[in-house]
């Protein structure tokens, strides 16, 4: 099409993660472009002068890029502007952002033997609330940074209930074998299975570990015994990061892991190209292995853990301390499980029958 030109992200074909990140780059880079026209045309201005556009490409350029996860910023962006582009800030209400809420749809494959390759389905409310948090925090930055006079309130979807599903050991060994049984990922499956079980972190925590320290991701230390999820010089998030000591059965694994692998835990293919994600072929470890694909997920063995750990007496804070979680998130989650109901009830079902009070 005249006026557009194709642009290389320098990637294979089999290398999709790293042409996503080239885009969410890519993404970020062009609203740059735009960054100081719009900086000079929204300084200290009320919120009926400026778009919501406008705030968004100054916060990529002048903040996203120095936050730990730019390329998530990124997307949110990428998925707010076709809506909030040329609305006002002072048009952001209630009212809009419910709006955005319901116009919100992405375009999803289906199987090849229907007549249409994509269908257009509803985002979760889980990730409207993402994005949404994405705007609100670029309004609250333009305001710090004086370009606007006053930040509106933006509506989000309430917080979705916290998942209280988790493994039982029989059922983890279950996936684990299953997962050893795939003969073209089972190696770095059932290793992202154990590291997961075991250290109870997130996917993406995981799977960029690598050998030596680096500013992507964590590493491990097979001489001092130690796992640091923390990258070299990188702002510490929300979704923390911590460092632990590498329990006994888990290092023995990591040591084989070592004899394999080049620079990071997971790599695949002749040229040891790094794995950016397990969703797949996790999803297909479940299905073998009996378990329900739609609510067995990399995320739910977190869950396991620290669910695991409670149960096995160990107090709350020091699971927190263990997984890197708060002491808040863990309450509101996993404190059911930590035993102490159990102890209660027993406590109140002693001394033989309930005495009537006089």
């Amino acid at each position: 099409m005249k006026g557009k030109r194709d642009i290389s992200t320098g990637c294979t074909m089999e290398d999709k993660a790293g042409a996503e990140l080239a885009l969410a780059k890519f993404i970020l880079q062009r609203a740059a472009t735009a960054v100081e026209n719009e900086m000079a045309a929204v300084r200290g201005k009320r919120s009926d002068a400026v778009t919501c556009g406008q705030v968004l490409t100054i916060y990529a350029e002048q903040h996203a890029t120095t936050t730990a996860d730019p390329q998530r910023i990124g997307w949110a962006i990428q998925a707010l502007l076709p809506f909030w582009a040329d609305i006002l800030v002072s048009e952001v209400r209630g009212e809009t952002c419910r709006r955005y809420l319901e116009t919100r749809k992405k375009r999803e494959r289906i199987p090849e033997s229907h007549p249409a390759r994509y269908r257009s389905v509803a985002v979760s409310p889980a990730t409207v609330r993402r994005e949404l948090s994405t705007l609100a925090a670029a309004l609250a930055y333009c305001q710090r940074e004086g370009h606007l006079l006053e930040a509106p309130t933006v509506w989000r979807p309430p917080a979705s209930a916290p998942r209280e599903a988790y493994l039982s050991r029989q059922e983890v060994a279950r996936l684990i074998r299953a997962a050893r049984k795939d003969a073209r990922s089972g190696r770095h499956l059932a290793l992202f299975i154990l590291l997961a079980y075991y250290t109870g972190r997130r996917k993406e925590a995981i799977l960029t570990l690598q050998w030596a320290p680096n500013s992507e991701g964590g590493h491990v230390d097979l001489e001092k015994g130690v796992i640091d999820f923390r990258p070299t010089g990188r702002v510490e998030t929300a979704k923390r990061r911590g460092r632990l000591e590498i329990p006994d059965r888990l290092l023995r694994f990591l040591r084989h892991a070592r004899r394999r692998t080049r620079t990071h835990l997971f790599e695949y293919g002749p040229h040891n190209r790094p794995i950016r994600d397990v969703k797949r072929s996790f999803a297909s470890a479940a299905r073998a292995a009996g378990l329900a694909p739609e609510i067995v997920t990399p995320h739910i063995l977190r869950h396991t853990c620290i669910s695991h750990l409670a149960q096995a007496g160990v107090p709350l804070f020091d699971a927190c301390q263990w997984v890197d979680v708060t002491m808040e998130t863990a309450e509101r989650v996993y404190a059911h499980n930590d035993g102490r109901h159990d102890r209660v009830r027993n406590a109140l079902g002693q001394g033989g029958r309930m005495r009537r009070p006089h």
